[in-house]
């Protein structure tokens, strides 16, 4: 049947009873099993069921009309058929009257429930339809169309809107899948303009709620409407038409809204790809570059998404249907493809244009593919994303993962360095912290000094066992330092000794007289700050005065961002070397990206905007983006932030391989009377350890053993953090908790098993009712040959295995001949692709340790790596097969 009873209610003077049909949407008659519907509810009576019932093709349907307290599913006759048919929810809950009718029979099988927890009468019927519209019809439907004439007017839809918006939303439905809201009303004037109407209602709307909270906040006011509607609109009926024909501009309109709200909801969107064509327009200088530049590039561009290898081939009748302008262009480009590959192509039509692009720049914009945001900066300025490097770049044939472009495609300029390193699809994410302190920055310093010597053998400075970096106020200036500048630990820790020196200078302030010390302290005080940030922004100058930008100078995939935040309103921000879409309206910070590639911020200002502490430096100015000051003023939990970004920039992970953080220093004891929570007593660095201690409340138990957290403790008040002197001191606590603590030592241990990853070397083959693997273990580290030696000689003087489901396979037994880059082929089976793999080694760390990126299920690891992939893969990869054997020489014997 097309029409089914869904939900029932029934009113008597004593109580109020629903009734629920349970096999209501089984029994719709629809095409075929799996569809997608979409549904439309519909709040109205008389005009409602007039229009309904012309748009179902039964006008004047009695049953339309006449029922009160029903909710009636009907499917719509001209989508039935299709794969999203259109179901509209046909509500009576607002055309009350009391009955003593009992429920239907004829609609199979039903629940009724008794409400006891209501008054009887009206009032428990308005009650019972707000509740059933905001709790059940509203969350379910794609739009939902009140018909202003059916409910009191305006002023009637306006208190039903008012009602759902100040009620707790009863779901966690993202803003786009939250309703579309359609008022229809009736009008007789010829100068309906619906956006002066739909102005009118919002500010009425916002009225009707400050009458009913009784609060003013019209921000607040707006989160509410924003947490139970996606939008309101009008829709204005001429009443001097006929019912047919109100009905047709109805059902078109309602057509339009749900077919976006289906557009939106999909897992892919064209949204990025519609930003991404504004910002390629908004570069040319003129109108005539668009059809001898833009054209060609976009239909190019357009291939070079849709023909991956072993992709379907287009067929002739679909290119006709391409716009005209761009037929030709296209329709010879497809036929191209079935002799040439779609990346080489387009490799032609980027150097064909190279004299163009020389002129556009954007890190907003991939201008190789159109469809990505960039990752890497090349030395021209030109900006690229990692798909189009490993589309474009040759894959180096000794190392994986490893890619080579010697020169930008856009202009030609050639790259210093021009390989590119990215991290293993298989392995994990490794994330480092860095707490802020003033010179209290040389404990976490010393940390890693002692984990970079740990790894010294293997000839890698420590950047290289980090995937994701952030630091706040000093910890982000140690992280520009090691990771953007490439300073070693060493190295790092002179330059900041000699830049403390600078920055603090000491003064002998007891040979000073009270009224000189306070006479500095004016001065102080009305310049607002004590100390020159100068002579930090001069310590992250290349020669000649010149700064590195914050955007993306690395050729590997290590994310670095410090924390910084606004001067005028102390907003939360991030700058960072990396691009990573938006982020939620929902988020606590912002990241800051400039609009021109020439306005990005400098690694020197980045500096000196995370570590302006108020009262010690001023407050930063960036021209074009803004003024800011020290990151940990606002947002003082740095691991929090860090966990944030990670599962933004990498959602399918769902733990990383380790995390540390590094602080500077808590005091357990102070010299302070104050209360408990005084802001003197309460100071920075112990709210930093408060903060990680409650951040690591929030992490699921079986994954807090990859968190950790070093840092030492004051038995007194902490060293200001402009004390140049403690600098010896604080070293001293840092080697000493090394020594003693076996955090540092399970770090070490963390970062051991987390330099081998491993892959399949083919798609699992299903054989005897198992799932056969073939797999290899390698070391993701840039080692050169003696680094590659000691590895091997590290791993067989420790005896050290991996151990695969509990069986234990030796890691090395000898040095190859050549020694090649690190490899251990390794062989299991699994029952299902759902089966969890777990690997781990030991003997060179002093427990067990899960190897990277694991545990993770066969279909997980399939899927990161793209092996199955018949169509084709996004960065035009073949697919990978194993080469044959190079054939033994024999020896030439002469026959006699």
């Amino acid at each position: 049947m097309n029409d089914q009873l869904w939900v029932q209610v029934t009113h008597t003077r004593s109580e109020s009873t629903l009734t629920e049909y349970k096999s209501a949407f089984k029994s719709l008659i629809l095409s075929k099993a799996g569809l997608t519907p979409s549904f439309v509810t519909l709040i109205g009576r008389r005009t409602k069921a007039i229009l309904l019932s012309q748009a179902l093709g039964t006008p004047n349907r009695p049953s339309l009309i006449n029922s009160h307290d029903d909710i009636y599913l009907r499917t719509d006759p001209k989508t039935r058929n299709d794969e999203s048919p259109l179901i509209y929810i046909d509500s009576k809950i607002y055309s009350h009257s009391l009955s003593h009718l009992t429920p239907h029979s004829r609609h199979g099988a039903k629940t009724p429930r008794r409400i006891e927890w209501l008054e009887s009468g009206h009032r428990s019927a308005k009650t019972i339809s707000n509740l059933l519209l905001a709790n059940v019809l509203a969350p379910l439907s794609d739009v939902v169309c009140y018909f202003a004439s059916d409910l009191g007017g305006l002023r009637g839809v306006l208190r039903l809107l008012a009602a759902q918006a100040v009620a707790p939303a009863p779901h966690d439905l993202p803003q786009v899948a939250l309703p579309r809201i359609l008022v229809i009303i009736g009008t007789s004037s010829l100068k309906f303009d619906p956006s002066i109407i739909k102005s009118k209602l919002h500010a009425y709307i916002i009225n009707d709620i400050k009458e009913i909270k009784d609060f003013n906040q019209e921000e607040e006011i707006e989160r509410m409407l924003q947490s139970h509607f996606h939008s309101i609109q009008v829709l204005g009926l001429n009443q001097d038409l006929n019912y047919l024909i109100r009905s047709s501009m109805l059902r078109k309109r309602l057509l339009s809204i749900y077919i976006e709200a289906r557009w939106a909801r999909r897992w892919f969107s064209t949204q990025d790809l519609q930003l991404h064509l504004q910002e390629l327009m908004s570069k040319m200088p003129s109108q005539v570059w668009l059809w001898h530049f833009v054209v060609p590039l976009i239909a190019s561009a357009l291939i070079l998404a849709s023909y991956t290898p072993r992709s379907h081939y287009v067929q002739e009748k679909f290119v006709s249907a391409i716009l005209k302008d761009m037929q030709s262009l296209f329709a010879e480009i497809v036929m191209q493809t079935s002799t040439q590959n779609a990346s080489l192509l387009h490799m032609q039509r980027l150097t064909s244009a190279q004299p163009q692009f020389a002129l556009f720049k954007s890190h907003k914009l991939c201008f190789y593919c159109l469809m990505r945001m960039p990752k890497k900066v090349f030395d021209c300025s030109h900006a690229v994303c990692d798909v189009c490097i490993k589309t474009f770049a040759k894959k180096s044939m000794l190392e994986k993962h490893v890619f080579t472009l010697s020169s930008c495609l856009l202009c030609g300029v050639r790259n210093a360095t021009s390989t590119f390193r990215f991290i293993p699809p298989t392995a994990g994410i490794r994330v480092l912290c860095i707490d802020g302190g003033g010179i209290r920055g040389i404990i976490p310093l010393t940390f890693l000094n002692y984990l970079e010597r740990q790894f010294q053998q293997l000839g890698c400075p420590l950047r290289d066992h980090f995937d994701y970096v952030y630091g706040t106020s000093t910890g982000g200036v140690i992280a520009i330092g090691m990771f953007l500048m490439l300073w070693t630990s060493q190295g790092c820790i002179d330059r900041f000794e000699e830049l403390a020196e600078k920055t603090f200078p000491q003064h002998d302030s007891d040979r000073q007289s009270y009224l000189t010390r306070q006479f500095q302290r004016l001065i102080s005080a009305y310049k607002d700050y004590q100390y020159s940030s100068a002579t930090i922004k001069d310590a992250f100058q290349q020669n000649r005065g010149i700064s590195l930008k914050m955007f993306n100078p690395l050729r590997n995939n290590t994310k670095i961002a410090v924390t910084t935040t606004t001067a005028r309103l102390a907003t939360p921000c991030l700058f960072s070397n990396y691009n990573g879409g938006q982020r939620s309206r929902e988020s606590v910070y912002h990241l800051i990206r400039a609009q021109q590639p020439e306005h990005d911020i400098s690694l020197s200002e980045a500096a000196s905007c995370t570590s302006a502490a108020p009262w010690f430096f001023k407050p930063k100015v960036v021209e074009n983006l803004g003024t800011f000051q020290d990151g940990g003023l606002q947002h003082n939990n740095p691991s929090k932030i860090a966990d944030w970004e990670c599962r933004f920039l990498w959602p399918n992970m769902d733990q990383p391989d380790f995390a540390l953080s590094l602080g500077t220093g808590t005091s357990l004891t102070s010299p302070y009377k104050e209360g408990p929570q005084s802001p003197v007593k309460d100071r920075f660095i112990p709210r930093l350890f408060r903060a990680f201690i409650k951040f690591i409340n929030t992490i699921p138990v079986n994954s807090r053993k990859r968190y950790y957290r070093l840092n030492v403790f004051f038995y007194g008040a902490e060293p200001d953090i402009n004390d140049v002197s403690s600098l010896d001191y604080l070293k001293q606590l840092a080697q000493k908790l090394i020594t003693s603590s076996k955090q540092a030592a399970l770090v070490r241990d963390s970062i051991y098993a987390s330099m081998f990853c491993f892959e399949f070397d083919n798609m699992p083959q299903y054989i005897d009712g198992v799932f056969q693997c073939h797999r290899s273990i390698f070391c993701r580290l840039p080692l050169d040959r003696r680094g590659k030696e000691n590895l091997y000689c590290d791993l067989i003087q420790n005896s050290a295995c991996f151990l695969v489901y509990g069986r234990p396979v030796a890691c090395a037994v000898s040095v190859p001949k050549g020694v090649p880059s690190y490899r251990c082929r390794i062989h299991f089976n699994a029952d299902s692709m759902n089966e969890k793999v777990y690997i781990s080694i030991r003997g060179v760390t002093s427990r067990p340790q899960v190897i990277s990126g694991l545990p993770k299920t066969l279909r997980e690891l399939v899927d990161a790596q793209g092996l199955d992939i018949p169509f084709g893969c996004i960065d035009h990869r073949e697919s990978q097969r194993s080469l044959p054997g190079i054939p033994s020489k024999r020896k030439f014997q002469n026959s006699k």
